[in-house]
């Protein structure tokens, strides 16, 4: 469920309260088709969510609304983990699959 602060207007509540957390938007179903294709990592997964965005195949999106749209469909049990690899900065980061 969405929130509204605690001092926001009755009406931030009321709209607040209205939105189905769980429902599937556009990015939710643009994100689960890419990693329905194949595993990446979140860089990977926002390079091509913006190629796809690009042709006009999905609405436009940060790549930080990326990662956490993937982090709600994780919680949500649609995606999870399949590995580990490192980034291009050489850290480690995780490799998505749809579930």
């Amino acid at each position: 469920m969405a929130n509204a602060r605690v001092n926001d207007p009755i009406e931030s509540h009321l709209a607040a309260a209205s939105i189905d957390a769980w429902r599937t938007t556009p990015t939710k179903e643009a994100i689960l088709n890419l990693l329905a294709l194949t595993p990446m990592t979140d860089e990977e997964l926002v390079q091509a969510y913006s190629n796809m965005a690009y042709i006009g195949g999905a609405p436009q999106s940060s790549a930080q609304n990326i990662r956490t749209v993937r982090c709600q469909l994780h919680r949500e049990g649609k995606v999870h983990i399949v590995g580990v690899t490192k980034s291009a900065s050489g850290r480690q980061t995780r490799i998505w699959r749809t579930a």
